[in-house]
């Protein structure tokens, strides 16, 4: 599960705070999420002191079975990365793929190594990266900064 949370801004003195969540679905298991806003300076019934926190739980609703890298024993490091990744695993890996977050693959590297290395130029976001070993395909999400 990928969520994106956008609030609008607040008028001085107004007690009405509007918000917008996007949340789109991947099929992938992310566990649970948890965002913390500060509100500062809050007046009325509810005004806990000059500050109070917002915290927004999302409940991912995919099995928490999904293989992922350290399931697998394979490592992805940095995470996140500006231009380079490296994988280092206990087996052979034969392929890695790499993901957008609409689903359509933008990088593809066949090692046939238990260390390989992946360069590239992706604008930054999140991606999913796909590890295919003797033992299965293990994936995990990749931050590009």
């Amino acid at each position: 599960m990928i969520s994106r949370v956008r609030f609008f801004g607040v008028l001085k003195n107004n007690s009405y705070f509007s918000g917008k969540a996007n949340i789109s679905d991947d099929n992938v298991s992310d566990g649970e999420q948890t965002i913390i806003f500060g509100i500062r300076n809050i007046v009325g019934p509810a005004a806990e002191g000059k500050d109070s926190l917002l915290t927004l739980i999302i409940k991912d609703n995919e099995a928490s079975s999904v293989k992922t890298l350290s399931k697998g024993n394979i490592s992805m490091y940095p995470n996140p990365a500006a231009n380079k990744v490296r994988f280092a695993a206990s087996e052979q890996i034969t392929a890695i793929h790499v993901y957008g977050i609409d689903g359509k693959m933008v990088l593809q590297v066949n090692p046939a190594s238990k260390q390989a290395e992946m360069n590239f130029s992706l604008p930054a976001g999140v991606y999913m990266v796909s590890v295919q070993t003797a033992k299965g395909i293990f994936s995990d999400k990749l931050m590009v900064k």
